[in-house]
């Protein structure tokens, strides 16, 4: 999956994913980047947890390619 694969509607959102993504494609550490997305995964699951909770579909959330 790419990050362009997935869709943003607001312009606010959009605007803070493309000052983010300029920050982290200028980076070059890569515990800190390693990190981030450690935090994002997890993040993830526990929306997926959290999703469960409240008998909303396990489906929702960020597209797979199987």
């Amino acid at each position: 999956m790419k990050s362009s694969d997935i869709k943003l509607e607001t312009p606010s959102k959009m605007f803070e994913y493309e000052k983010i993504s300029r920050e982290l494609d200028g980076t070059t550490n890569v515990e800190l980047l390693r990190e981030i997305a450690k935090c994002q995964l997890k993040l993830y699951m526990k929306q997926q947890e959290t999703i469960a909770k409240l008998g909303l579909p396990a489906d929702i959330g960020i597209p797979t390619d199987n």
